[in-house]
């Protein structure tokens, strides 16, 4: 294991999993057990509810509904509809109370980008000036 401030354990049973907090994309209530959904593919269920796990919010996590939490690293986009688009392909309900939130806590974390071309033209500059100094 990597770090253990960037693990979780996921009781399942008689039985932890230990898991690093980048390879979680989302996790999922259903009634009282969670699903993790693991940046491989996996699904490790556990037999905590998701209240159990409302401190990774202050690890990038964000709870986008009652039953959803999401790892903003592993976000992709957000449609005006209300849905989110995780890196696995899955997509993640914001609820109407919680969409606030996620603009507060999420979306302003980005700085905006009024002409990606800026960006290109910003990058190529680097890279000219990284190459005159050999």
């Amino acid at each position: 294991m990597k770090n253990q401030e960037d693990s979780i354990v996921i009781p399942q049973g008689g039985t932890y999993y230990f898991a690093q907090l980048d390879e979680i994309v989302r996790i999922e209530a259903e009634g009282s057990y969670v699903t993790f959904f693991m940046k491989d593919g996996r699904k490790l269920l556990s037999s905590k509810n998701l209240g159990h796990f409302k401190g990774l919010e202050s690890a990038g996590f964000f709870t986008a509904h009652r039953s959803h939490m999401i790892n903003v690293a592993h976000l992709t986009s957000y449609s005006k509809e209300g849905i989110l688009r995780m890196e696995d392909g899955s997509q993640v309900p914001v609820s109407r109370r919680r969409k606030g939130a996620f603009f507060d806590k999420v979306v302003s974390r980005f700085q905006p980008v009024d002409n990606p071309l800026q960006v290109v033209k910003k990058m190529d500059l680097n890279i000219q000036t990284l190459g005159d100094l050999g």
